[in-house]
């Protein structure tokens, strides 16, 4: 078990610190002149003998050890022990209480070098601690996993209902629900220092099992034929706008052609009408003159072309706006064998593919 770097260097030095503070502080009640006082100064000195052991072991005991003192005799000085075992526990929270508390009810009868110690512990425990949130119905309690350096520091908290507040070391953290009316799945978080954080655990779905029984040697109905399921209304492949999209692009071709078109109609007039200016200036006679009857042929092709430009034109707009219309409309009861795409199917060992376009 390894503890976080900024409460104390290591968990040697910790246990050598709590114990001088553990002389240091040790109980008015070890005069033992009453039952009471009896019983308090031999739990605390089972805690100082367990913290000497310098073990997560030890650290616990004494932490049982000095909390079983407190509970026969509330003495201070021994509320200050419980905080440093639960420092050394990683129970930061509880730490940070108990020394605060110990440093209120001191006041002036503590020594200013005891004071500035405990005073240091607890900002240090503050600066690398973090706040979690819990809530859960009912009663519960709370697993706190922390892996710190490849080991698992294991702390449990409660009982709590609907709700509990924690502070913890600052690291990975595992928290499981326990002891409680539901079951839940665990949560896993990364606390920084002075992070706040909250969650809520969740009843996990129950599946319900019904009862039966089966005679194991009946035999089988047979399995029928693998067809493939009819769509229901709400899975009914959506809609094809292929022949739309045919139409608006044959419309945008035929658009493009009377243009061109067009401009073919126009050259030939042009053509035509430059031959009737230097060949024809006096008019169309009968017969007409070669010069003459070359313009009247390009003025007839000039015609012929702006006649296929006004067709293809025509068509173009229809090809438009009946993909334009086809692509608005959507039939509201449209029998599901006219429903364009594909969908895949598989029944038992037989897979296959329905639909069109």
């Amino acid at each position: 078990m390894s503890f976080a770097k900024f409460f104390l260097p290591t968990a040697r030095v910790l246990a050598y610190l709590c114990v001088v503070i553990l002389l240091a502080e040790r109980p008015a009640c070890a005069d033992t002149t009453t039952p009471n006082a009896q019983t308090a100064d031999g739990h605390f000195q089972a805690g100082v003998a367990a913290m000497r052991t310098n073990t997560p072991e030890g650290f616990a005991e004494a932490y049982r050890e000095f909390r079983a003192a407190y509970a026969v005799n509330p003495d201070r000085k021994t509320l200050t022990n419980i905080g440093m075992a639960a420092a050394a526990l990683e129970k930061d929270g509880e730490a940070i209480d108990a020394l605060v508390a110990s440093l209120d009810q001191g006041g002036k009868d503590l020594s200013p070098s005891m004071k500035n110690a405990l005073d240091e512990n607890v900002k240090r425990l503050e600066r690398g601690s973090a706040t979690v949130s819990l809530r859960a119905p009912g009663a519960f309690w709370i697993v706190d996993t922390r892996i710190a350096e490849g080991n698992s520091v294991v702390n449990e908290y409660g009982p709590f209902s609907d709700s509990a507040e924690l502070r913890v070391r600052a690291g990975r953290h595992d928290f499981k629900l326990a002891r409680a009316s539901i079951t839940a799945a665990d949560w896993s978080v990364t606390l920084d220092a002075a992070n706040v954080a909250e969650h809520t655990f969740v009843a996990r779905d129950t599946q319900l099992l019904t009862d039966f029984t089966a005679d194991a040697t009946a035999a089988a109905p047979p399995l029928p034929l693998p067809l493939p399921l009819p769509l229901a209304e709400a899975d009914r492949a959506p809609r094809s706008h292929l022949p739309s999209y045919i139409l608006w692009g044959s419309g945008a071709v035929a658009s493009v052609t009377a243009g061109v078109f067009l401009l073919e109609a126009n050259r030939h007039q042009d053509a035509a009408n430059e031959v009737f200016e230097t060949d024809c200036p006096n008019g169309i006679s009968d017969p007409p003159t070669p010069g003459c009857q070359r313009g009247i042929e390009g003025d007839a092709r000039a015609k012929k072309w702006r006649t296929a430009s006004l067709l293809t034109g025509i068509g173009a707009v229809g090809a438009l706006a009946a993909g334009t219309i086809l692509y608005l409309l959507e039939p509201d009861d449209a029998p599901e064998d006219t429903a364009s795409g594909v969908r895949p199917w598989i029944v038992g060992t037989t897979a296959g593919i329905t639909g069109h376009f």
